[in-house]
């Protein structure tokens, strides 16, 4: 790997939307592999579910939701995926209702 590269990939890793416009467009960068694809695109996601709890405190920054988009993009990259659908609190944590998988 280039130290170019690398450092390309550590930034897409450290703010996605500051290397890719889109999450889409994340998809069609054929200079990743499809693990740091999905490593920016779950950071994407991770940063989307933070900026939709800020949204929701009206502590946004006027910055466009884009966790639909996100999850699209996952699922184009994964087929959809069985914990997106059991996660139904915006930071991504379980509901407190949700049963404890055991730990072995």
């Amino acid at each position: 790997m280039s130290e170019m590269f690398k450092n390309a990939l550590d930034k897409a890793l450290a703010d996605p939307k500051s290397a890719y416009k889109t999450p889409a467009a994340v998809l069609e960068a054929a200079e990743l592999s499809h693990a740091e694809k999905r490593k920016v695109l779950l950071q994407w996601e991770q940063d989307a579910r933070l900026l939709q709890v800020a949204s929701d405190e009206n502590m946004a920054g006027g910055e466009p939701p884009m966790l639909a988009e996100v999850m699209r993009a996952l699922a184009a990259l994964d087929g959809p995926r069985a914990e997106s659908a059991s996660v139904p609190t915006k930071s991504g944590g379980p509901a407190p209702d949700a049963p404890v998988k055991p730990t072995e």
